[in-house]
């Protein structure tokens, strides 16, 4: 795990304490909650934007976005998003799939 570390005025500091205290938490999980949250939509904006430029791949997308399965599904389709298959990679598949020796799966 790595740790982030800032520096805030008393007053506000005193605000959060009271806010942690009412919801029965640490300042640091409470800082940790907040931070996740406004960051939301930089995330799933940045996992379309890396998705859309071919440097990740669904799942990749799926990982930086921080969603779970059903709401990055969700974004997907609001974004009409798609993922691009590097020629090379269909290429390489195809001459797999040609040289495989498929009667080995067929053998009892």
């Amino acid at each position: 795990m790595n740790q982030i570390n800032f520096r805030i005025d008393p007053e506000e500091m005193a605000i959060i304490k009271k806010i942690a205290k009412e919801k029965g938490i640490s300042v640091a999980e409470l800082s940790k909650q907040a931070l996740k949250e406004k960051l939301r939509i930089d995330r799933i904006n940045l996992a379309f934007q890396m998705l859309s430029e071919e440097k990740v791949g669904f799942k990749g997308a799926w990982k930086i976005s921080g969603l779970n399965y059903n709401e990055f599904l969700s974004e997907w389709v609001k974004k009409n998003a798609y993922e691009s298959i590097p020629v090379d990679l269909i290429t390489k598949n195809i001459v797999d799939a040609k040289n495989h020796d498929w009667e080995s799966l067929m053998k009892n």
